[in-house]
């Protein structure tokens, strides 16, 4: 696909930057939660879905008396270049929405482990949850790539509602690419996995929504590489590592509940979520990573995997 990108530049483009509105938040794990200790499937602790919600009554939480409907989360990290140019595409996309109806936020990996595209993801959902404790189940949650968008205004119609999960760009077998969730939809499937390195967490989302009984609705799809969707090019080598995948071949259970130590801050004019520091169960292990070509097939690792479906990685490239 051709992306005609060379008149634009993104080096002049105001960008509003004003880094002295931060809001800092910080996840306290000291509470039990209340699920039921006889499920199986739960890794139990306070953020599993029984915990209460964090107290974040000592932190200074931004003013907000209008309630979005709808809320763009983008995994972010060393994309300056397409991040600025998502701000300028996504202005003109979104000019005849409400100002007050609609955020977008960019949840940025500051540290300098290997990226994990889920947790980014679910940590932009627990940052709805504490902005908005009373009202943040029935808001649209839209997954986006910072790399993918439409052309056009008043293109794609984002919102949903509750039971239904709408896939706009991407490939059919997983959730990848632009997905439009309720945030009370998230919550009961657990989000994504924490996956370190590169893949697979959008494969086991569509698992998981199917499995919890939601609609995916491809009413209005576009395959990779659509004309009708403005895709910029981001190489073909990818980081992939060798435990995270053997634990997607295992259909791991983690999620959202599975995030610890989590502390974050938000910048209101840049729409930057800074994620200062976060543990998941598992500790990014580099020596088990590969570089992996995307000519090479969509297997990053040999073996019999105990006669499973073979594992197609589903991230947009």
């Amino acid at each position: 696909m051709e992306n005609d990108t060379s008149s634009v530049d993104v080096n002049t483009m105001d960008t509003n930057i004003n880094t002295n509105e931060n809001i800092t938040f910080e996840i306290n794990n000291s509470e039990e939660c209340t699920c039921d200790k006889n499920d199986p499937t739960i890794k139990h602790g306070p953020l599993c879905p029984g915990a209460p919600r964090p107290d974040l009554s000592n932190n200074e939480i931004p003013a907000s008396p209008n309630i979005p409907s709808l809320i763009f989360i983008i995994p972010y990290r060393d994309r300056e270049q397409q991040m600025l140019f998502f701000k300028r595409q996504m202005a003109y996309v979104l000019e005849d929405y409400n100002k007050d109806d609609y955020r977008i936020f960019f949840v940025h990996q500051t540290d300098k482990r290997e990226f994990n595209r889920g947790a980014m993801k679910n940590i932009g959902y627990m940052a709805v949850c504490d902005m908005y404790p009373d009202d943040y189940k029935n808001i649209t949650l839209v997954f986006n790539d910072v790399d993918t968008m439409p052309y056009t205004k008043n293109f794609l119609n984002y919102k949903t509602t509750t039971g239904v999960v709408k896939h706009f760009y991407g490939h059919k077998h997983v959730l990848g690419g632009i997905v439009s969730i309720t945030a009370g939809d998230f919550e009961k499937i657990r989000g994504f996995p924490n996956f370190w390195a590169w893949g697979y967490e959008d494969n086991l989302l569509q698992k998981r929504v199917l499995q919890h009984g939601l609609r995916i609705d491809r009413s209005q799809f576009y395959n990779i590489m659509d004309k009708n969707i403005m895709h910029l090019f981001d190489g073909l080598e990818r980081i992939v590592n060798k435990t995270e995948f053997d634990n997607y071949i295992q259909n791991t259970t983690e999620g959202w509940h599975s995030i610890r130590n989590l502390k974050y801050s938000v910048n209101e004019t840049t729409g930057f979520i800074d994620v200062v520091t976060f543990d998941t169960p598992r500790v990014a292990n580099s020596a088990e990573n590969k570089v992996h070509d995307l000519r090479n097939g969509n297997r990053p690792f040999p073996g019999n995997y105990s006669n499973r479906k073979p594992a197609r990685m589903g991230m947009i490239i």
